[in-house]
């Protein structure tokens, strides 16, 4: 799946989002989320990012929703992604 469908598939998550963009490589698919919390995520599965290997994705966001320093979850399954997006989503 690449990234950009797992977001335009989950309807749910429309409502907090502001603004999609494919920032996307040839050898990395990348979409950028801006909500309308101000909140931002950046979604990625490609060469070099952690778990490309196993065909997972990896996060980067606010510290407060992935509880690291850098604010980057890697090895992330859709599931895992899915409640990433919703938990942003809906910060204030």
């Amino acid at each position: 799946m690449e990234v950009k469908h797992l977001i335009m598939i989950n309807n749910k998550h429309y409502e907090s989002i502001d603004r999609l963009w494919d920032n996307s490589s040839p050898h990395m698919s990348r979409i950028m989320v801006r909500f309308k919390n101000g909140r931002k995520l950046s979604l990625i599965r490609g060469f070099g990012s952690h778990g490309y290997e196993d065909d997972l994705f990896e996060v980067m966001t606010t510290s407060e929703i992935t509880e690291t320093e850098d604010g980057v979850l890697g090895h992330l399954s859709v599931e895992e992604v899915n409640d990433i997006i919703e938990k942003v989503g809906r910060l204030q």
